[in-house]
């Protein structure tokens, strides 16, 4: 009872003291009581140090949202990576990488203009080649194949190195080219069930400039050219397709039914003839007559035959000066039309191209009956512009089949 009386009379002496301004401390056996000035609180140097509470920085937020969307995407979760990628672009609309991966999203989604939309703001942040690769493949999924072929491209130009752009590129091209062939192969066939087999040869021809080795396109150019009656031609044909298919029973049966005909002997008979007057012809002459003189060779029944000045051959291969009853220059009525405006353009380029070719072999002709120059060499280029102009008249011919096709779509009649 004592002690306790002691000690509130203590506590109550210190209360007292600290309101003079005093501290201290009151020590005693029931208990400790410590009391310091009030207005020691108000001054900085006694205020407790501590740090207030404070959120994420608006950095802190753009990459956990970024961090977010890449989770969900990686998950295949593509609405909520969608989310994410937005949020995080509105903290930092500039940034190139939010924009691709919230392409790629879209792209999953289906929603290709946006997705394409968002690559192309990528590339103008930082141009990147898998965003033009990226471009392509929705492109090319959307059948839009030449125009992925740009981009595709695009890419490569960017990085020479980047394999998945060069990839898609090689087998958009591929693709392309095999369709186009297929094409081309299709309007051959429905032309010789049409009776059309000049047509079809023309076809055939350009068909297989790109596509040789097809066993069914030399069998197919060869019952063209047997319809024709140009049997010899016909028979190289099916031997060609004999080769490249030898177990096909179609091919085998209409070479043996082609050397079991009497057209066929017939014209292999004139072409023994036609050689064996040649030389006749070559023998009785002396040196100097025979200098100069060559045997021409054609892929049909005519057979071959000799000619001084390579005069025949030229007649074969001079340039054209009509299209077949096609106007060479576009009647006043239709010079508007933009299909007959291109097709007359590339027929003047080919016409031109052609030309040149000729004077080519002319100068080679020139060169090889004077004997000027190795007569390997020669022979070697004179060759190489035959076959050039032989791909030219193909293209010259399929230039006036278009033509043929857009004046009949006009009404014109030549």
């Amino acid at each position: 009872m004592k002690r306790t009386v002691l000690f509130l009379f203590l506590f109550f002496a210190a209360v007292s003291l600290a309101k003079q301004g005093m501290s201290f401390c009151v020590n005693s056996e029931v208990g400790d009581a410590c009391f310091q000035d009030p207005q020691q609180y108000s001054h900085d140097s006694y205020r407790p140090h501590y740090s207030a509470p404070r959120g994420p920085s608006p950095e802190e937020i753009e990459e956990q949202h970024y961090k977010w969307g890449k989770q969900y995407m990686d998950a295949g979760n593509w609405a909520a990576a969608e989310k994410e990628f937005r949020l995080a672009i509105q903290y930092d609309p500039k940034w190139w990488g939010y924009r691709f991966d919230l392409a790629y999203v879209l792209e999953q989604e289906g929603r290709n203009d946006e997705a394409i939309g968002q690559y192309k703001t990528s590339i103008s942040l930082r141009p990147s080649a898998a965003a033009y690769n990226n471009i392509g493949v929705i492109l090319y999924s959307e059948g839009q194949r030449e125009e992925a072929e740009d981009w595709y491209g695009a890419a490569l130009k960017l990085n020479p190195d980047y394999s998945r752009a060069r990839t898609n590129l090689i087998d958009a091209v591929n693709y392309g080219k095999q369709t186009e062939l297929s094409a081309m192969f299709k309007q051959a066939y429905d032309s010789i069930n049409k009776g059309q087999y000049a047509k079809a040869e023309f076809i055939l021809r350009k068909y297989l400039l790109v596509n040789p080795g097809d066993a069914d396109a030399w069998n197919n150019l060869g019952v063209a050219l047997d319809n024709q009656g140009r049997f010899l031609a016909a028979e190289a044909a099916y031997r060609e397709a004999v080769r490249l298919a030898p177990s096909n029973k179609t091919n085998t049966d209409n070479l043996a039914d082609l050397l079991a005909s009497s057209s066929r002997t017939e014209a292999m008979q004139e072409l023994m003839a036609a050689k064996q007057q040649g030389e006749n012809a070559a023998n009785a002459e002396s040196d100097e007559a025979a200098k100069g003189t060559a045997m021409v060779c054609f892929d049909d029944s005519r057979g071959c035959s000799y000619t001084s000045g390579h005069q025949e051959e030229a007649a074969v291969y001079a340039p054209r000066e009509t299209d077949n009853g096609i106007p060479l220059q576009i009647p006043e009525q239709f010079k508007k039309d933009p299909q007959l405006r291109q097709l007359q353009s590339d027929g003047e380029k080919l016409d031109k191209d052609y030309k040149k070719t000729y004077d080519a072999v002319q100068q080679l002709w020139s060169e090889v009956d004077k004997g000027q120059g190795d007569k390997g060499t020669l022979e070697v280029l004179l060759a190489e512009q035959r076959n050039r102009l032989t791909v030219l008249k193909s293209e010259q011919r399929v230039n006036e089949i278009k033509k043929e096709k857009r004046y009949a779509d006009l009404g014109f009649k030549p």
